[in-house]
Parts: structure tokens; sequence; C-alpha cells
């Protein structure tokens, strides 16, 4: 159901003001809805979990509109308005009965509605008869013939032909569930409703091209999926952040058409939630395309600005028509920074999240070619996929996280099968301690002085750098190479800290590299 009223003017909305009594009864009328008309979107707002604010206008036609198509909007987000200057005097839904027609959908349907034609049935025996039709009832069809009244049971009729065209529509009236809107005076203007809807989305994606040795491209993408109503040249938006919408998936009661009873069941049972998915990364290389541009040149970029809200920002897409169904494709921004190489490799722990030593991987470590750069656009990245390219190469994908303008970031790009990184660890000594791990419990525990060895190498042909972070369970007694040292919450029953250490080191070509570190961990037995 969706709403239906007269006249639109864009702007009329945000500066529109509204009285509006919530007068929620349930009326049959007779009329049909000869002043309906259907729904006009002029502003969308878009999250990424497949919903949209969404306002609509309807012309007001002598002071009133009956909106036949009301939208679905969530649970306390429908909201009514008009142009400047006018009052709404009633809002209420209703039934309204509209007349209509549909294709007989039997053969004793097609028969009652030919009483009175000459038609010619064919029967099961394979004998035919013609004759005036003049009755269809209880099972029985009548013909006037020349040679008399002929009465057949229905189920002997196998085929009907007729000279003249039969009649096969039947008509219909039925009652349409509509929303009301009268304001106290007649003068021209339009109504506004504002509500959060389901049925439209965005998927952001971005692009870094590194063939520039200093600075790198993101090209900013949106991908608008509609599924909700048709769009003629709008301002669409696009939200990045994280809304408190804890009613998205409740239906408004106003045009919902639930009764009281499952109105109650849904706030009964109210619950929900959702989330984000985080696309993979690609191993190695591959796809190689027919570079003619980079992936911005081929569009043009409004040169528009987005806004901020509180913790939300909006990107704005100028002039987007999209009917019911389709797909939109639009570049947001193009941005350049200065970035540089980087390899990143995030050591395992020995000891597991119940504190039991499981001891350190014998194959080597993962250690991934990653960029890491500034956001120096004017706009936040919010979290999406993202490809480097490099001379038409795509290098592989990762996913950049949420980025403030001005902050860094760091995207990985493929493992460096050229940089080696493995881990040894070893105990130095071992004590018996009393542990306390409650208000009334002590135990017993071994205290372990543990040593980690990192052994890298370097076997590209220039100098890289190697960030490597490693948690520790324990106390940290002494580390190599001045590491960054970030102490990290404990579990409510932990009985020995945590700490991250991170390091980054220099490493020229060719050049092998030993980090020790120590640590002190209490182990129950």
């Amino acid at each position: 159901m969706l709403l239906a009223i007269k006249g639109a003017r864009r702007n009329d909305f945000d500066t529109a003001t509204s009285s509006l009594p919530m007068i929620a009864s349930w009326l049959v009328g007779s009329a049909l809805l000869e002043n309906a008309a259907k729904s006009k979107v002029v502003a969308a707002s878009l999250f990424k979990n497949g919903f949209a604010v969404v306002v609509r206008e309807w012309p007001l036609k002598d002071g009133e509109a009956i909106i036949e198509d009301a939208p679905q909007a969530a649970l306390g987000t429908f909201w009514l308005t008009t142009s400047k200057g006018l009052k709404i005097s009633e809002a209420r839904t209703m039934l309204q009965r509209t007349a209509g027609e549909r294709g007989a959908a039997s053969v004793d349907e097609l028969l009652g509605l030919n009483v009175g034609k000459t038609i010619s049935l064919t029967l099961t025996d394979g004998k035919s008869e013609t004759g005036k039709l003049m009755t269809v009832s209880q099972g029985m069809i009548m013909l006037q013939t020349k040679s008399g009244y002929a009465a057949h049971p229905r189920g002997l009729v196998r085929s009907i032909l007729a000279d003249a065209p039969l009649n096969f529509k039947v008509k219909t009236q039925t009652d349409q569930r509509v929303v009301k809107v009268v304001t106290s005076t007649k003068t021209p203007g339009f109504v506004y409703t504002f509500g959060l809807e389901k049925g439209m989305t965005w998927a952001p994606a971005y692009s870094l091209d590194i063939s520039d040795s200093k600075k790198l491209t993101i090209t900013a993408k949106a991908t608008v999926m509609n599924d909700l109503a048709d769009l003629e040249g709008i301002e669409a938006r696009f939200i990045t952040g994280f809304p408190n919408l804890p009613f998205q998936n409740l239906l408004d009661p106003f045009t919902a058409g639930m009764a009281v009873q499952d109105f109650s069941n849904q706030m009964m049972n109210f619950g929900g939630g959702g989330g984000l998915g985080a696309p993979g990364a690609m191993s190695q290389n591959a796809l190689r395309r027919d570079a003619r541009g980079s992936f911005s040149e081929s569009f043009d970029i409004p040169e528009v600005t987005g806004s901020s809200a509180e913790d939300l920002f909006f990107y704005p897409r100028p002039n987007v028509s999209l009917k019911r169904g389709e797909r939109g494709y639009y570049v947001l921004f193009v941005g350049e920074s200065e970035y540089k190489h980087i390899y990143t490799w995030d050591a395992n722990n020995s000891i597991d999240a119940n504190e039991r030593y499981v001891g350190v991987p014998e194959e080597p470590g993962d250690v991934w070619h990653s960029l890491e750069f500034k956001n120096n656009t004017n706009q936040p990245w919010t979290t999406a996929p993202v490809i480097t390219t490099q001379g038409g190469e795509l290098l592989g994908q990762d996913t950049l996280n949420y980025t403030a303008r001005g902050a860094d970031t760091r995207v990985k790009i493929t493992k460096a099968l050229d940089i080696r990184a493995d881990q040894l660890e070893e105990e130095l000594t071992r004590e018996q301690i009393n542990v306390r791990v409650g208000p009334n419990d002590t135990r017993i525990a071994d205290l372990v002085t543990l040593k980690g060895t990192f052994e890298l190498r370097n076997m590209k042909a220039q100098e890289v750098t190697l960030s490597i972070t490693r948690e520790v369970v324990g106390e940290v007694d002494s580390a190599d190479d001045n590491p960054e040292i970030t102490k990290v919450v404990k579990g409510l029953r932990a009985i020995n800290p945590r700490t991250r250490l991170s390091w980054k080191l220099n490493m020229k070509a060719g050049e092998s590299k030993r980090v020790t570190f120590t640590y002190k961990v209490k182990l129950l037995r």
C-alpha cells in the first residue's frame, strides 16, 4: 500500500510544519478512489543494511489527499508533514472500496458471463450442440436450440465455441486500505511522508591505484540496489556510520493494517540484529584488464562534498534515476595520498584463551605485503572491499576499515613470499606458586619464564619495513629493538595480564635478523 496526493515541490518538505492528530479508525466506504495519485520519491538516504530513509510526496486536491500506496515504514519512523503554511486537520487510515476486473478463473465463470449468447458446446462423447445459453446453475447448462431446449451436465462439457467474442472479464470490488489526509484550508500544496523503509541499499567499494611510486589514487564507488520505488532525478545520500535503529524490523501500526492483537504480539516478540560481512583477501596476482584509463576517468564526478550529522556521514549523489528493480553505479570521489610499502606479520600467541600453553607453530608465519597511507580527502572512508591495482594489473583485495579524515590506515595486498618469519619459544625457569583465582579459591600454579625468538630474513632485492605484532599473556621482562608496548584488557577470570608488543624494523636487502623477548606467565596445574 502506498500514498496518493497531488502536487509536489522539491524543497517544501525541509521547511514544512505539521500537526498530526493520530486518529486510528477503520471505516468501510463505497466511494471509488477517483482522486488518488501514486507517490513520488523526492529524497532518499540509504543505509548499508537494506533500509533507507525515504521522503515521498503527494499533491493535495481541495485540501485533501487519498493515499493508496502508503509506505510500510519501521515502527516510530512514519511521519506526515505538508507544504509550508499548511496544517493537517485529519489523518486516518480507512478501507475504501475500489472497482476492478479480472479474467474468468473457471469454465463455470466463463459460462456465467455469457448467458444470452449463442455458443457451441463440445461434449465428452465428441458430439456438439449449438444454441442460446439460457442458464448455468447447479452443475447444469441449459441451451435453447432450433429443436427446443437441451440441458447438459456441466461435467460433460469439453470445450466452448462462439461466433462472437465471449465475455471473459469478471467485475470486482475490493476493499483497499488507504490513508486520508485533510488540511484545514483548500490551499494547493503537498503532503509528505518520512519513514525508514526496507528495499533500498548501497554497497561501497574502493580501488587503490599504485602505478605512481609515491602517491596512490583512491576511487570510491557506490552500487545502489533499488527494489522499493521508482526514483526520478532525486538526490540520494549514502550513509556511513552505525545508527541506533532497534525497531527497524517492526512495522509502524498506522499503515501496516495489522490488528491490535497482532501489533501487541509483535511488540512482545520484539528482537533482532544484524551485521556486515567482511570480504576475504586474495592471495596472489590475477585478472589482467585492458587499461584504457583509471576507474574514475570515465565518470563525471559531482563537485559536492558530504555532510556530517552527529556520528553519521552522508555521501550525496544528485540526479539519481532508477526504476524499481534496477541497479545504479556511481563514482563518489577520487583522492590522492602518499603511501609506503610495509610488510606485516601477526605472530601467533603461545597461550590460548583459557590460559593454557599450546606453543607456537613450527611452520613460518604469513607475512603480508601491505600499504600504509592517510585519508587526505574531505570525507571519512566507510568499511568496504578494496582492490589494489598497478598498471592495469589487479594485485589483491582486502577490506578497507572505517578511516576518519586525517587518520592513517593499512590495506593488505598479497602474501610476501620473499620475507621469511619463524618463531621459536623456550622455557627458561619454572617455580611453584599459589594463585588466587576467586574470593575464596587459591590454587597451585607454575610461574614460567619463557623466551621468544623471531628469526627474520629479507630475501627481496630492496630494503623493506617489517611490522610485527605479538600478543603476550603474562608480564613482559625484556624485548629487543624497543617495541611499542600496549596493555590489553584481560578477562574477568584471567590470572595473567595481557600485553601487545609492536615492532617496526627496517631490513636491508638480503639481511637476516634475530629478535628476542622474555616474559613470565602463570599456568594453573
